[in-house]
């Protein structure tokens, strides 16, 4: 994650908020002002029985759909 291996990413055309704070911010970089992110709740969602029970929710609601 140095400056170096993060200005890679512009060159690749990935213009991802860079981990690095040294990195100088490429222009074509978006601004994550104002942007609203999801407020997750890991302990919930992220228990082996939530997570079974949404992948189940899903297969019965979305995947067994006709195509």
């Amino acid at each position: 994650m140095s400056a170096e291996g993060q200005a890679t990413g512009g060159k690749a055309g990935s213009y991802q908020k860079p981990a690095n704070k040294t990195f100088a911010h490429d222009p074509k970089i978006p601004s994550m002002d104002g942007v609203k992110l999801v407020n997750y709740d890991f302990k919930k969602y992220g228990s082996s029985a939530e997570r079974r029970r949404i992948i189940e929710k899903w297969e019965k609601e979305v995947n067994s759909l006709s195509r």
